[in-house]
């Protein structure tokens, strides 16, 4: 004896075949396999209407943040990292942030290795301030901006070339001396 069930779902109908039998009841669940078919209907509409629940959870988006409110949630998050991440949040600590439009902001280091270590863990910073700024848009990249140094020269060629630049009369002074070592 089959019995036909139908479960209505709204705007869909899914029937299941069910075969009872003395076997089927007698045989323990864990031993068989259920018995039956799924049968889908031709046409099926797939439109959902919004619900009032969420409608009700989207918050508005908050204006976009200034350098200041922004520097001031940058700070709350490392001391939040303070506690996982002491080394990071010490080098991320007083770096430079600049604004570069209403959900970009830039993160200036001054070396690779930095920019290195910071990217791993840029997604979880970036929910940190995504929630405190309530900008869920919010993002931001890391600059690499290298200080040029003074260079110290070490080899002898290296050491008259600069002193040649100083003072260009050194030039007459290896013409008069060849064999001089500088």
């Amino acid at each position: 004896m089959v019995r036909r069930v139908e479960l209505r779902v709204p705007t869909t109908a899914v029937k299941v075949d069910v075969a009872e039998s003395k076997e089927d009841q007698q045989a323990p669940v864990a031993d068989k396999a259920p018995v039956g078919r799924l049968r889908r209907t031709m046409g099926v509409n797939v439109k959902t209407t919004p619900t009032a629940s969420a409608a009700t959870t989207e918050q508005p988006e908050a204006p976009p943040p200034t350098l200041e409110q922004l520097q001031g949630c940058w700070g709350e998050m490392v001391e939040a990292m303070r506690g996982e991440l002491p080394k990071l949040a010490e080098q991320l600590k007083g770096r430079e942030l600049r604004l570069e439009g209403d959900d970009m902001f830039v993160v200036v280091v001054s070396n690779s290795y930095l920019d290195a270590e910071i990217r791993p863990h840029l997604l979880r910073m970036l929910t940190y301030l995504r929630k405190r700024c309530g900008r869920p848009k919010l993002n931001c990249r890391v600059e690499v901006v290298y200080e040029e140094k003074e260079a110290v020269a070490y080899a002898p060629r290296d050491k008259y070339d600069a002193m040649a630049l100083k003072n260009p009369t050194i030039e007459k002074l290896r013409e008069l001396f060849p064999d001089v070592d500088y």
